[in-house]
């Protein structure tokens, strides 16, 4: 699945990918089938969950099926890539890209000794209509908060898989939030709606203007769909949590340096502008 199937975002990796057919994906609303996928001679699939690959080696017959978990937490990323780099003869290219990765793990690491229990900062995740759903601390959709430092302010059940357990506005109320993030299925509009709604007022996050978007092209960079964009994620969510620590930290540098290596793609000064519109802590 290319990310232009989800998010529109064919401007932000290397041209020669985006005349690529988009068939779907085993998951999701845009869902492919095997007879689609065979009609393209693949020379090989990925999958994702290895309890599936048996099953899906059987129907695709001589084309091999390898698993490579794409949803990966930070600490199986280097895994992932490496194998990848492997099975495609570019060993080299995935050492960069773990290199990348684990000089941003370093990043996070060194700032957070800095910091103490009592300067953490509180975060509430805003998903869905209304920003009225979310995901607890330990969940999948919520793991930048965790590793960068923040603490996650929903007391809610983890949902397995998609997540995203309702709220009331009186229990955000209660939470009080330093920060809100505004992620999956929410409406274009509720940034906006949350800044000017005599509710949301009453939070401290709005009342500091500490309200953001995650950036999204061409995938999330904190989750929906989890994976390699969080890498680059770790560095705008330790940036976004505590930016008096982060004052060494060119971030444009880093994104660009992270769309050139991942996307092979020359991000402008004008591309990262419209990726990081109002999603940067100026605080």
């Amino acid at each position: 699945m290319l990310p232009s199937q989800q998010h529109g975002g064919a401007e932000y990796y290397d041209t020669q990918y985006a005349s690529l057919p988009v068939v779907g994906g085993w998951y999701g609303k845009n869902t492919g089938n095997y007879e689609t996928f065979i009609a393209l001679e693949p020379d090989i699939i990925f999958a994702s969950d290895a309890a599936t690959v048996e099953e899906r080696q059987d129907k695709f017959g001589s084309i091999p099926v390898v698993c490579i978990n794409v949803f990966d937490t930070y600490d199986t990323m280097p895994a992932s890539i490496t194998r990848m780099g492997d099975i495609l003869n570019a060993e080299e290219q995935a050492q960069k890209l773990i290199d990348y990765y684990n000089e941003a793990v370093d990043y996070v690491i060194s700032v957070l000794a800095n910091i103490s229990e009592g300067d953490k900062v509180t975060v509430y995740y805003a998903e869905g209509d209304g920003g009225l759903s979310t995901d607890p601390s330990g969940s999948q959709h919520t793991e930048l908060i965790d590793f960068c430092g923040g603490l996650n302010v929903a007391v809610v059940e983890d949902q397995t898989g998609y997540g995203m357990t309702s709220v009331s506005m009186e229990q955000i109320l209660i939470w009080n939030p330093d920060i809100i993030i505004i992620g999956r299925a929410a409406d274009a509009t509720l940034y906006e709606q949350i800044l000017s709604d005599p509710v949301w007022a009453n939070l401290q996050a709005v009342k500091d203007g500490r309200v953001y978007l995650r950036p999204n092209n061409p995938f999330s960079w904190f989750d929906g769909p989890p994976g390699m964009n969080e890498i680059v994620g770790i560095y705008w969510m330790i940036q976004t949590l505590y930016p008096q620590f982060c004052s060494d930290l060119d971030l444009k540098a880093k994104v660009q340096e992270f769309y050139l290596d991942f996307y092979h793609y020359n991000l402008t000064d004008a591309d990262y502008e419209a990726l990081m519109t109002n999603t940067i802590n100026t605080a």
